[in-house]
């Protein structure tokens, strides 16, 4: 079965080592309290089998064995008949299975045998005619291994408790922090890509929060770029399509001749292929900044003020404006057709929507040096000088302005990549002139 909660994982994995680390601990412990009796055990029973062997050496074993009877230790030995000639324990049988046992035993190793319920540590040896058996009884110590062992148990399945509750705390309390993180990411919105604080948490998780706040940075510069893109796009084609519309709502108006048609069907094939082109350059634009560069070709520019104007056809006969233009026919000057041509609209937009009514639009070309200076001006209600301070920022409006006030942003966007130097000068009630001078 697959396992999905990490809390529930992390317990498992470290519960489970908690297991392997107090097993290896309690195997080992019991381990080395087992063989440190056993060798305190075989250091008494060599201890009497050196004084034995001195004994024997010195032929008073017999008259001075009787030393040793105070001790834990049991001694039992037989002449070379098999014969017992000296013991410390009283229980015949137990003598008797003792002296069978050695029979099938290495002489001087030490090692432990059961006789009935007991347990004995012995080790044997022959000496001048002597068969001599020296052994402890294990029981004491085995009731202390016993003991130990069942404390060792208790001890193991206690602590097995503690450690689990204490694992569980420890995971519970670490993946506080994974909660907390999930709490912020859900608060994130589309609309409030606010980056996490990262010095709420561990280093750990702030390693990994800075490389996220990173990627919503990412992700809030292309949806900005994307909502740019979108705003300045529709601010853009707002104008041609209104001209189409405008077009066709003559063109249909009343029966025409073929000829008509055919025109009306070139404007308006006119206006949709520079709305394409304004879509291609706003994607160069917006969506690959960094490798964008301007299309420079040689443009006629009383040709452009045209195209600029006939947009605005409808809207200069609403408002009886005069205009006038002063513009060489022959001037070329060395743009991005497009880009150039959306200054113009949008600066020409702005000089007639905030005209007086039957007022006048002048657009005027004219060379400074190695310059081209191209100025409009209208005699409309003018701008302060405070507005005059905010007029390039994107989405601010005046006071009287309609619309997304996005349209001298685009201007100062464009221009900026062109190279053309914008100046606006204004007076409240008097009307705005800008311009462009070309280098």
């Amino acid at each position: 079965m697959k396992i999905n909660s990490l809390k529930l994982k992390l317990t498992i994995q470290l519960l489970f080592i908690s297991i392997l680390l107090l097993s290896v601990f309690s195997f080992t412990s019991y381990f080395i309290l087992e063989n440190l009796i056993d060798s305190s055990i075989d250091s008494e029973i060599n201890k009497k089998k050196s004084i034995i062997e001195k004994l024997i050496q010195q032929k008073d074993l017999i008259q001075d064995i009787d030393i040793l009877k105070d001790d834990d230790i049991e001694i039992v030995i037989h002449d070379k008949n098999g014969k017992v000639v000296y013991k410390t324990i009283h229980d015949l049988n137990t003598t008797k299975k003792l002296y069978e046992i050695t029979k099938k035993l290495k002489e001087n190793t030490i090692e432990s045998v059961k006789i009935g319920k007991n347990t004995y540590r012995l080790t044997h040896f022959t000496i001048d005619n002597y068969h001599v058996i020296i052994f402890k009884n294990m029981d004491r110590a085995i009731k202390i291994l016993d003991t130990y062992n069942d404390v060792l148990i208790l001890l193991y399945f206690l602590t097995l408790i503690f450690t689990n509750g204490f694992i569980y705390f420890i995971v519970e309390k670490n993946l506080k922090n994974i909660n907390k993180l999930y709490n912020d990411i859900k608060e994130i919105s589309i609309l409030d890509l606010k980056p996490i604080d990262s010095n709420k948490y561990s280093k750990e998780f702030k390693e990994i929060i800075e490389i996220f706040n990173k990627l919503l940075n990412h992700i809030k510069e292309s949806y900005k770029k994307e909502k740019e893109f979108v705003m300045t796009l529709s601010h853009e084609i707002k104008t041609p399509i209104t001209t189409i519309l405008a077009d066709i709502d003559i063109t249909l108006r009343k029966e025409r001749k073929k000829e008509d048609y055919i025109e009306a069907l070139k404007n308006i094939r006119e206006l949709a292929v520079y709305m394409l082109n304004i879509f291609n350059v706003l994607k160069n634009l917006y969506i690959s900044k960094e490798n964008f560069y301007p299309n420079y070709k040689s443009v006629n520019l009383n040709q452009v003020i045209n195209k600029v104007l006939k947009m605005f056809e409808s809207d200069i006969n609403e408002k009886k404006l005069s205009v006038f233009i002063d513009v060489d026919e022959s001037l070329n000057i060395q743009t991005d057709e497009v880009m150039f041509q959306q200054i113009l609209q949008n600066i020409a937009s702005n000089a007639i929507k905030f005209n007086k009514h039957s007022g006048k639009l002048t657009i005027k070309s004219q060379k400074e040096g190695n310059n081209i200076k191209i100025t409009v001006s209208d005699t409309g209600v003018g701008i302060s000088k405070q507005e005059l301070k905010n007029i390039f920022n994107e989405f601010y409006k005046s006071y009287n302005s309609e619309g997304l006030g996005l349209g001298l942003s685009i201007v100062k966007i464009y221009s900026d990549l062109l190279d053309i130097k914008v100046n606006i000068h204004s007076q409240e009630g008097e009307g705005t002139t800008v311009e462009l001078i070309l280098s």
